[in-house]
């Protein structure tokens, strides 16, 4: 699995844009590429996609943000950008929802702290195993569990079901 980047991007005034990328080493086009196709149309929290964009492959859990008082919900992405399709969509997907759902269970989501942890989540994927501390209540861990199934190649399954 090579993870390229992590990208934070959520629903501003003017329309979808970035919050934060880690580490920052995409260039600005494929960055709006990103921007562009990270929430896919009619999109609700708790879905997840994998898109193609030139020669990377994005995955992205959408999730909204309960607002304060008479402000809107927000909705926002966290994706991960990779350089081929040699990764585990099933390992992201759980990944990104244990984040989220852990978060809101504890009524503190929010755009600033998923900004904040985004470089330990980014570590975490590359380790495939995170403890990150979010606060004195709140401890998120995850450890990815190395066997067959998990090693195999991502669309292995897809084509031996096919073929």
């Amino acid at each position: 699995m090579k993870l390229t980047s992590l990208c934070l991007i959520q629903m501003g005034l003017n329309g979808l844009e970035l919050v934060k990328a880690f580490p920052a080493v995409l260039t600005k086009k494929e960055m709006n590429k990103i921007i562009f196709q990270s929430i896919p149309f009619g999109a609700n929290d708790g879905d997840f996609f994998t898109r193609t964009i030139n020669k990377r492959v994005i995955c992205g859990y959408v999730f909204s943000v309960h607002k304060i008082e008479k402000q809107r919900s927000n909705i926002a992405t966290i994706t991960a950008v990779f350089d081929s399709m040699d990764f585990q969509p099933i390992f992201i997907k759980n990944v990104f929802s244990l984040i989220i759902q852990e978060l809101k269970n504890n009524n503190i989501l929010s755009i600033n702290l998923i900004e904040e942890i985004l470089p330990k989540i980014y570590d975490g994927l590359i380790k495939k195993s995170f403890k990150i501390k979010v606060n004195s209540d709140v401890t998120l861990e995850f450890d990815f569990p190395q066997n067959e199934e998990t090693t195999k190649k991502p669309f292995q399954n897809f084509s031996e079901d096919v073929w």
